[in-house]
């Protein structure tokens, strides 16, 4: 067979492309592109649509100016926390941990000046012209005189409590693991050297109805705490070991040589020997003033 004409080719293919129903697959399938191509430019041109205004959500008639704030928040320190009582304007409870590391130092606060909290409001906070004339002091709440029952001092009325509480849990060093736990009720008021600890242990239970505070919530008291006073004596100190330790304060705050010797001739009067931690706190304190009257003199000479 032989190929066709090539005349007869193109005539079949003109008349082919000249056909209405070729050129209307044509005409289609160019449109059907061309809307492909449009719809492509459209979806590139597309911006996002702009969101609505979120309408503000309505608030409870309760709480449009806030609920009252009691203030009873806890309040994080260095080393301890305490929830403060702005009606009291003392704390209802504070918090401490004590090591044998924490307790020895030579921290020196005499020359500190202690002010007020300012995170408390102003008119919450007590003063110290609050206690001015009291017979009460701001850290230890000692009372004196006829003061010893009052109930509030100074103008801002702070409270004085009539009972002072402690609740203390301890473990062994290295030890994760809580050993024992007491909790002791004292009047605010002087208990002379007559008593022991023991006799103003109380039931934590007890305390916690009285104080309506709940201690330790995260303490798992069903592991076999033991009473703190089965692990510890619970001794007080001696009359003679507290006018110590109260010596060794005035020896640390001795202004000349004069005063420390004086400190030392009174407690001979009383008959109480001084320990070992007071006879040298007493020797650095004499070197001090010693070393200072040289170089006082040797100023003096030049």
């Amino acid at each position: 067979m032989f190929p066709a004409p090539v005349t007869s080719m193109v005539a079949s293919f003109s008349w082919r492309l000249l056909s209405p129903r070729f050129l209307g697959g044509f005409v289609l399938g160019a449109a059907a592109s061309s809307a492909s191509c449009v719809a492509a430019l459209q979806l590139y041109d597309k911006r996002e649509p702009e969101l609505a205004p979120v309408a503000p959500v309505q608030k409870d008639p309760l709480e449009e100016y806030g609920f009252p704030l009691t203030g009873t928040e806890a309040r994080q320190y260095i080393n301890h926390a305490l929830a403060y009582d702005p009606a009291k304007r003392t704390p209802k409870w504070v918090i401490e941990h004590l090591s044998r590391t924490k307790t020895v130092g030579s921290a020196d606060r005499k020359h500190c000046k202690f002010k007020p909290d300012p995170n408390i409001p102003k008119m919450f906070s007590a003063t110290n012209e609050d206690y001015l004339g009291s017979g009460w002091t701001r850290g230890h709440m000692a009372p004196a005189g006829d003061n010893k029952f009052s109930t509030v001092i100074g103008a801002d009325e702070v409270a004085v409590p009539s009972h002072l509480y402690k609740v203390i849990l301890v473990r062994e060093k290295g030890s994760e693991q809580p050993l024992a736990i007491g909790a002791f009720v004292v009047p605010n008021s002087p208990i002379g050297f007559d008593h022991q600890l023991p006799e103003y242990k109380v039931q934590l239970e007890d305390l916690e109805k009285m104080s309506g505070l709940l201690f330790f919530p995260q303490l798992d008291r069903d592991k076999g705490l033991k009473p703190l006073c089965d692990v510890d004596s619970c001794r007080l100190i001696q009359l003679h070991e507290f006018k110590l330790y109260i010596a060794a304060r005035r020896v640390g705050g001795a202004r000349n040589l004069q005063k420390l010797e004086r400190i030392l001739s009174e407690l001979k009067e009383e008959g109480i020997t001084p320990d070992g931690y007071l006879l040298d706190l007493y020797e650095k304190k004499r070197k001090e003033f010693s070393l200072k009257s040289g170089t006082d003199r040797d100023e003096r000479k030049g």
